[in-house]
């Protein structure tokens, strides 16, 4: 098999393939308080990050083709591979002490059987005034087939509490990033 190197970083082989690694970094963030619980985070809830709406000029926070999701909030991988997910959480609770705030990140191989994979959680203390608290869980997901492996964020706190998962349109606060490391 020939192959040739081209100058603007394509690599052909002598079947017509661009054999060239073509990295994809995509990061999402919530544009809106979250204050339900146990459900999957809607697709609308959701917008792509971009020097716009993150306000920092410079800042480049998306390489490569966009990842989709559904208004239900299943997330579509553009390409197969190897992709690590990260889903960053910024928590506050306004005074009362919490026992759990959990985040999840579940993902099917089937386009139908769905389990959770990460799971982190943590707490909050009781105060007079607000306290805050980000964690975040990040996996490394081998997706074959882009039409059966999928995935989707949930979260879960203490009800009765004043917990809200906290989203805003000009930063990142609550936010998800997928970056494709590898081919499959």
């Amino acid at each position: 098999m020939a192959i040739t190197f081209h100058p603007d970083g394509r690599i052909i082989d002598s079947s017509g393939n661009d054999l060239a690694y073509k990295p994809v970094y995509d990061v999402w963030q919530l544009t809106a308080h979250l204050t339900g619980d146990d459900a999957i985070i809607a697709g609308n809830l959701w917008t792509r990050s971009s020097t716009t709406n993150t306000q920092k000029s410079g800042a480049i926070t998306n390489v490569g083709a966009a990842m989709s999701v559904d208004s239900t909030g299943y997330w579509t991988f553009p390409s197969s591979g190897k992709w690590e997910v990260c889903f960053s959480c910024y928590w506050k609770n306004d005074g009362t002490a919490t026992r759990y705030n959990e985040s999840f990140i579940y993902f099917t191989q089937n386009n139908s059987d769905y389990n959770y994979i990460s799971r982190p959680a943590g707490n909050a203390h009781g105060a007079s005034y607000s306290v805050y608290d980000t964690f975040q869980n990040t996996v490394l997901l081998d997706v074959t087939n882009t039409s059966t492996h999928k995935c989707y964020f949930r979260v879960d706190f203490e009800q009765g509490n004043s917990n809200a998962l906290q989203g805003y349109s000009e930063f990142m606060g609550t936010y998800v990033s997928f970056k494709r490391i590898t081919d499959t």
